[in-house]
């Protein structure tokens, strides 16, 4: 074991038994119980000192099931009251709407000392001018203390699979292309239907699950030393229907994107109501090879994560038994930070963080931006068909008709 981590693990020990506080920004929204709490309940024995105090911006309305939150400090906590400062905490976490998250974020940044992590998407599209200058500018040394969350990039499988990408990548056989998926074969769940609301979310669906996706591509590319920006192509948008009525909310169900990062065709697709069920990435080299990465699902049909290498015609899969989908591992990344315990090997900066994040954001918005702005229409538990299919499905059936009027005459 090296010295530093040595030192590093002695330096744990003592900070451990400090007692800390991290407030969680709504708390009562539906990725608390979905995600958070089953990753403390893994994680909670570690740190027997710290306490979470759960924040809503209506504490009354709010389900007493919630304070099932591992080593709650208190009941609710109003958000008027905190944004006031009149609730302390060493750490912020911001699970609220996207619309909010800058904002949550400013404010305690400027009125606490702590760190604060913030749920994707890192804010809305318009808002990304504003960011960059709160991170260059402000006199609250902010970009030391933002946590960009993005838990498919601490998917085990992720972070196993990097280093093979990084290993195998070179001018002799580069990478050709890579494609990227985040599709849910269920319609949008009860209660989330601002999702695609873009006063509320910055956009629709895609806004909600592209940039899982781009930030796992900005990641690799940034791994192989490819920091060009990724330049949107061509992109659509769709909104199933579901017994002829369209889904429920203003925005797209379903994003499809082509872009581009130094000549590298980059396809991805997002959604929910489609015809599958899917999380992850797959990169594609020229001499044929290709690994694909499935960063894993949550829930009772939930699967392990698992890297799958096709080299030279054979492929082997290894598989990641009950690593879920990285909840735990950034929780854990995020408390060392806020217990000034922040691991010397940790496999993220803040800024890797932050750019990803970001660039996820920039990417959506660039695509809402190619695109007409018209929604497809397909059925619930059907994937849209992408242009390109459009397109051959439509010159075939010209071909079909011109064969057709030569018998004809």
């Amino acid at each position: 074991m090296s010295t530093s981590l040595e030192c590093w693990y002695d330096h744990t020990k003592e900070r451990l038994c400090q007692p800390r506080k991290i407030a969680i920004l709504g708390a009562s929204g539906a990725v608390c119980p979905r995600f958070y709490l089953p990753a403390l309940d893994s994680i909670i024995g570690q740190y027997p000192n710290l306490r979470f105090i759960p924040v809503s911006r209506d504490p009354e309305q709010a389900s007493p099931r919630y304070l099932a939150i591992p080593m709650a400090e208190c009941g609710w906590v109003s958000l008027d009251a905190f944004q006031k400062g009149e609730v302390q905490a060493d750490a912020a976490i911001i699970a609220t709407p996207t619309c909010s998250h800058l904002t949550l974020a400013r404010d305690y940044l400027e009125t606490q000392k702590g760190l604060v992590m913030i749920e994707k998407p890192i804010c809305m599209p318009g808002e990304l001018g504003e960011l960059v200058h709160l991170l260059n500018f402000s006199r609250y040394s902010t970009r030391e203390r933002i946590f960009a969350a993005d838990f498919f990039m601490d998917s085990p499988a992720f972070k196993a699979a990097l280093g093979w990408i990084y290993n195998n990548t070179s001018d002799s056989n580069p990478i050709a292309k890579i494609t990227g998926r985040l599709v849910e074969n269920w319609p949008i769940e009860y209660g989330r239907e601002w999702l695609t609301d873009p006063d509320i979310n910055g956009g629709g669906l895609g806004m909600d699950v592209l940039p899982h996706v781009i930030a796992l591509v900005r990641t690799i590319l940034d791994k192989v030393h490819i920091g060009d920006s990724m330049v949107v192509k061509e992109s659509f948008l769709a909104r199933y229907t579901n017994d002829g009525q369209p889904a429920e909310g203003k925005g797209e169900t379903y994003m499809w994107l082509k872009a581009s990062a130094r000549g590298i065709p980059i396809i991805m697709d997002g959604g929910k109501g489609t015809g599958d069920h899917y999380y992850g990435v797959t990169v594609h080299y020229k001499n044929g090879d290709s690994i694909e990465i499935f960063t894993g699902m949550d829930g009772s049909d939930g699967c392990d994560p698992y890297v799958k290498l096709s080299k030279r015609g054979k492929a082997l899969t290894y598989v990641f038994p009950g690593a879920g989908v990285g909840y735990g591992d950034i929780l854990r990344d995020f408390i060392s930070i806020v217990y000034d315990t922040e691991n010397p090997q940790a496999f993220y900066s803040l800024n890797e963080r932050l750019r990803a994040a970001m660039t996820g954001v920039q990417v959506v918005a660039n695509a809402y931006a190619k695109s007409d702005g018209s929604l497809i229409s397909h059925s619930l538990g059907t994937t849209p068909k992408t242009p390109q299919q459009i397109a051959s499905r439509a010159d075939s059936n010209v071909q079909k008709n011109m064969i057709s009027d030569l018998r004809i005459v």
